[in-house]
């Protein structure tokens, strides 16, 4: 073994390798973990991770553990890294390792603002570990203040699985599909607004398909959501990648304004890596991830963010160029490339 590696999970969700296998509908942070911890271990580190899962138990050479096992006070401290998600707290467990000389590593999944600067006094947190800051974009970068007190910060995005890059059902020739997949507080009422208002009306035969948990999309919509199928809105709940990913290759555009908390944008990037093109607002990572009429269109302003997708629906040619350069774009995210970030910064912490 060349060091253990802990992954100290902020996440309340019970999670494990077995979550993913079973399609369940996880999120950026599960999935990343899952993701990431197999890697390492399949690079020969002794890896763990501590969640809420139910465990202890061993997936691939990961060994999950619940937040009450203290296995971990047995380990060789000095060729430990302890890699926390979002949360300094989640270090406290793990205090005597790093005080005898393991690496505090905080990943960052989220934006960092002065409020979880202060929020259940996390400042003390980042005062006792001073950890190494680990970004996903340049944007995440550059919006963290100064007095978060990291001992050095890096970017390192996400990658995605060889799967995505191997999928092979996707289509040239593309349906007048549009896909919103996230959060629904993340701006769907002013994409189904815009959609009903512009895009609909320009281009009638076109679908908006919506992916998220149906019960809060509803919530969030009100009373417009009682009309959605005469406009050819349609809302579907989160679902496994082997249901989505066929859905995406049928699409030809992702319609998503982006959001503040949003540091990589998993649906972005897997959207380019199957060919669509991306039409956002640039908030968050998306300013980062998408370049503006060459893989997808940053719009300033919501006039503007119609008109591009109803281009998009309506110009062949131009989809086609868009979708061979998301494609492209998306091999800055294939799992050898990143991991060789992480080997880079293990190796030197150990």
């Amino acid at each position: 073994m060349t060091g253990t590696v802990v992954f100290s999970c902020c996440s309340s969700s019970d999670f494990n390798p077995e979550s993913l296998q079973a399609g369940a509908g996880l999120g950026g942070i599960e999935r990343s973990v899952i993701h990431l911890s197999a890697a390492l271990a399949a690079r020969g580190f002794d890896v763990h991770v501590r969640n809420s899962t139910s465990g202890p138990g061993e997936f691939g050479g990961v060994v999950w553990h619940g937040r009450d096992d203290t296995w971990i006070d047995s380990r060789n401290s000095r060729r430990c890294i302890v890699v926390c998600i979002n949360n300094p707290y989640f270090f406290r467990p793990f205090e005597r390792l790093i005080s005898a000389g393991a690496a505090p590593v905080l990943w960052n999944h989220n934006t960092l603002t002065f409020r979880r600067f202060l929020r259940d006094r996390r400042w003390i947190d980042f005062l006792r570990y001073r950890p190494i800051g680990i970004f996903l974009s340049p944007s995440a970068l550059r919006a963290t203040p100064r007095y978060f007190t990291f001992r050095e910060r890096l970017i390192i995005p996400h990658f995605l699985p060889d799967s995505i890059f191997a999928f092979n059902g996707c289509r040239q020739a593309r349906e007048q599909v549009a896909m919103y997949i996230s959060q629904p507080e993340r701006g769907l009422d002013k994409v189904v607004s815009l959609w009903k208002s512009a895009v609909h009306p320009a281009v009638p035969s076109a679908k908006l398909k919506v992916y998220c948990e149906r019960h809060r999309a509803k919530a969030v919509l009100g009373e417009s959501a009682q009309d959605l199928p005469q406009a050819n809105v349609f809302l579907y709940d989160r679902c496994s990648h082997d249901v989505l990913l066929p859905e995406l290759c049928s699409a030809r555009a992702l319609f998503y304004p982006g959001h503040w908390d949003e540091t990589f944008c998993f649906a972005a990037v897997e959207a380019q890596a199957l060919g669509v093109p991306v039409v956002t607002q640039g908030v968050g990572a998306l300013r980062d991830r998408v370049h503006d009429g060459v893989d997808g269109f940053v719009c300033g302003n919501d006039r503007d963010f119609a008109s591009a997708l109803i281009r998009l629906m309506t110009d062949d040619l131009l989809f086609v160029g868009m979708s061979k350069n998301a494609m492209s774009r998306s091999q800055e995210c294939r799992k050898e490339g990143v991991l060789d970030l992480w080997m880079r910064l293990l190796q030197r912490l150990l």
